[in-house]
């Protein structure tokens, strides 16, 4: 009789119940805890507007990737006019410029838009 000797596999590949094809590897507690602190700070969501004669793209700024995920699949599911193309952490830029829109649509609630000018302007440094 053979016997089947099962070992574990520390990365690898494989399939799910739905034959979706997945890599896996096991991390360290440092290298989870990195993970579930990205998860939780600040994502973008990227969009592509294909129909206009520009092309132009979107960022969606969201709470948390949960919150990215939700934002996505329901553009995704509506009858918006632009693709979502990404969905990611924040860069450090981007945080900063996320603090300075705070600031600023908090102390003017009655303004729809600001131009990428007037952020540099009203950003430290």
């Amino acid at each position: 009789m053979i016997e089947v000797v099962k070992m574990a596999i520390t990365n690898g590949w494989t399939r799910d119940h739905k034959r979706v094809l997945y890599h896996f590897e096991h991390l360290t507690q440092r290298q989870a805890k990195v993970i579930e602190k990205a998860i939780r700070g600040l994502h973008v969501v990227e969009t592509v507007v294909p129909i206009l004669p520009t092309h132009h793209r979107n960022r969606y700024f969201l709470p948390d990737m949960p919150s990215a995920i939700r934002f996505a699949w329901e553009m995704e599911r509506g009858e918006w006019a632009e693709y979502v193309v990404s969905i990611r952490p924040a860069l450090d830029a981007e945080r900063a410029q996320a603090k300075v829109l705070v600031r600023y649509f908090n102390k003017h609630p009655e303004a729809e838009s600001i131009s990428d000018k007037e952020v540099l302007r009203l950003s430290p440094g």
